[in-house]
């Protein structure tokens, strides 16, 4: 229940400890160790009588009644980021909260959470708003989404238990639009990279279309007329950037924003036009309401850009393989952007179904399709 960064929550992400360590005052609710540390506790209770006495229940009693408990196991001081929703902590704090109302307390909780670190809201990266309007509309949706306060709280006002005073959510997050990228660490950003080929024929000014004019036509224009690589050169302009600057600059500028370093703040969603929003509760760690909880109604995309969109999006299913591959190699920039988002998305939903594999044989954690 704590920003990303927090120490805390690193050092339990990355699973590198040096030695067995529980945190004061949190009982037996967590313990990390690294495995050396924990089999020769492990082995010590086992093969030692006396630790296996029936008046012994816990690893600390067993540690504690040793001649230098401190070189088992550290005491740390109680995470601020760690939230106690044990059942005397919910009784204590949340007086009548019924026990089936405990998930969509803790949903409320992270989500409120969230929006606290963000203190400017949501940034939707638009470039091209007019042409590309359809293109950001499912981004637009999901910013509203994140940008609202918590639905369905149980108790709205009571603050998260490890942060007793706050200042509850009253009104939706601030949602803006910026035509080009801004690494700042008081918004949250989401960001839709389109195929170069989609770029081309929403944005193009002229009356030729990728779609339907003759291929020799298409091949000219496409080399003699087209912006190399209009996406990635519009949303990282910017006044201190100069025109000589190459596109390999600009396409390991944004990998770093997608993938961001350990311990970076700033955070960000990112998506193509092929593989769309996916997992988002896996990637935030609450579950946003949906538009149709909200009751919002965002403005319609006109018909005749959603149909062109939709065409340039499957144009490899309607014969348009070769232009596609000239495209892509006379805008290697944008191309190379695309095809890292998507495969940073793949991998992303390949580690939701390994660990989604993993805890089946538990049982916990998974909504009734996973199970």
């Amino acid at each position: 229940m704590g920003h990303h960064d927090d120490d805390t929550i690193s050092a339990l992400r990355r699973c590198k400890f040096v030695y067995m360590s529980r945190y004061k005052n949190f009982d037996q609710k967590l313990y990390s160790s690294d495995k050396a540390s924990l089999n020769k506790v492990l082995m010590y209770v086992t093969e030692n009588p006396p630790a296996q006495d029936k008046n012994v229940t816990s690893v600390e009693e067993v540690i504690a009644n040793l001649p230098t408990p401190d070189e088992w196991m550290q005491e740390g001081y109680y995470p601020v980021a760690l939230a106690d929703y044990s059942p005397e902590v919910v009784a204590d704090i949340y007086k009548g909260l019924e026990p089936a109302q405990l998930p969509a307390l803790v949903n409320a909780h992270l989500h409120s959470t969230f929006l606290s670190h963000y203190p400017d809201g949501i940034l939707l990266l638009s470039p091209f708003p007019d042409k590309l309007n359809a293109l950001h509309h499912p981004a637009r949706e999901l910013a509203h989404r994140i940008a609202s306060c918590p639905l369905n709280n149980p108790i709205p006002e009571p603050c998260p238990p490890n942060l007793r005073i706050c200042t509850p959510c009253k009104k939706p997050a601030a949602i803006a639009s910026p035509d080009r990228l801004e690494e700042t660490t008081k918004s949250f950003t989401l960001g839709t990279i389109p195929h170069p080929f989609v770029t081309i024929e929403l944005t193009n000014k002229d009356d030729i279309s990728l779609m339907n004019d003759p291929e020799k036509t298409l091949l000219r224009y496409i080399r003699r007329k087209s912006v190399r690589d209009p996406w990635i050169k519009e949303v990282t302009k910017d006044p201190y950037m100069t025109s000589e600057l190459g596109s390999p600059r600009r396409v390991s500028k944004i990998k770093e924003l997608v993938v961001p370093k350990l311990g970076s703040k700033f955070l960000s969603i990112w998506s193509t036009d092929k593989e769309g929003f996916k997992d988002i509760e896996w990637t935030l760690g609450f579950v946003p309401p949906t538009i149709a909880e909200l009751k919002l109604q965002l403005r319609p995309t006109e018909e005749k850009q959603k149909k062109k969109l939709h065409n340039a999006m499957t144009a490899a299913v309607l014969g348009k393989k070769n232009i596609i591959g000239v495209v892509e190699a006379w805008h290697d920039g944008d191309t190379e952007v695309w095809k890292f988002v998507n495969a940073w998305r793949e991998r992303r939903i390949l580690e939701r179904a390994q660990w989604t594999y993993e805890e089946k044989k538990f049982g916990h954690g998974l909504d009734k399709g996973e199970r």
